[in-house]
């Protein structure tokens, strides 16, 4: 069957391919940790990361009731919406805010008192998460509205680094 040469979704963001790096770390681990060598289990030699899930509703536009009868209302799809692939053209963690206690960028979970309010202070909050030093991986959810009052989730994620880099392809 082979690779396609035009894939929809690219690789590095396909969820199912993130998936499967994600457990391969996980055994990979195990088996670093059980004393089996091989080309897997000796690049991960840390753990996989744990991962914060944020979920974000927006306040703007249409309320979505689930069959459970929870109501949330939906933020606004404010970017290019492909519905044929699910693309979302631009679509960021969130902006960056010069606050000390609120984390922003690619770090919203990340709640703190420390956070510099500098001239530069956007540099730390794009730190790279790193698995050595136990930063959690983010998830973040953003239920957003399809453009017909539907529910739309769209997903971002932050995977720390120190995972087995093996390429195979």
């Amino acid at each position: 069957m082979g690779i396609p040469t035009d894939p929809l979704i690219e690789q590095a963001y396909d969820p199912y391919l993130i998936a499967a790096y994600l457990r391969l770390w996980h055994y990979g681990h195990e088996d670093y940790v059980a004393g089996d060598q091989g080309v897997i289990s000796d690049r991960c030699q840390s753990p996989p990361p744990q991962f914060n899930v944020l979920i974000r509703r927006g306040f703007l536009t249409a309320t979505h009731t689930f069959p459970s009868g929870t109501s949330l209302r939906l933020g606004k799809t404010r970017k290019s919406f492909d519905p044929s692939t699910g693309h979302i053209r631009m679509l960021q963690f969130g902006s960056v805010n010069p606050v000390v206690n609120y984390g922003s960028d690619y770090r919203p979970d990340d709640i703190r008192d420390a956070w510099s309010d500098a001239r530069n202070f956007t540099h730390e909050r794009r730190m790279t998460r790193e698995t050595g030093k136990d930063e959690p991986g983010l998830l973040l959810i953003y239920l957003m509205d399809d453009g017909h009052g539907n529910a739309l989730p769209l997903l971002l994620f932050s995977i720390p680094d120190s995972g087995p880099m093996v390429r195979y392809v």
